[in-house]
């Protein structure tokens, strides 16, 4: 007899566009740092648990779309943490608690799909 372990996703929820420079580092930093430690990145809130979100600085500001506000409201009543894209990425962990990483080891140059891909959809 096996038995199944039905493996939940994790969810890292990402909230507005980095227009800075610096931000857009810091946001595809935390992009990298969540994959290699077993987290699925979003930009919805559709299908599986989220465990954390990263705004930028202008999206908890208030200097944001509606629908971004609308997206950090609904973060913030199901009581998800929310932390700064400027924050370490290990502060997710203070959040949502330890997790274990896929990868020990990341380089800037891991970043830069990930910094095309968000210029992409933004």
């Amino acid at each position: 007899m096996t038995s199944r372990v039905k493996h939940q996703v994790r969810r890292l929820l990402f909230i507005g566009n980095p227009s800075q420079f610096i931000e857009v580092i810091h946001w595809a930093a935390m992009r990298a740092w969540a994959t290699g430690h077993g987290l699925e990145t979003t930009r919805t809130f559709a299908g599986g648990p989220v465990v954390c979100a990263v705004a930028t600085e202008d999206v908890l500001d208030g200097l944001c779309l509606p629908s971004e506000a609308t997206m950090l409201q609904r973060v913030r009543s199901e009581r998800i943490p929310c932390i700064c894209v400027h924050d370490a990425p290990e502060r997710i962990i203070e959040e949502v608690g330890a997790l274990t990483p896929v990868t020990a080891v990341h380089t800037d140059t891991d970043a830069e799909p990930l910094i095309e891909s968000d210029k992409a959809s933004a």
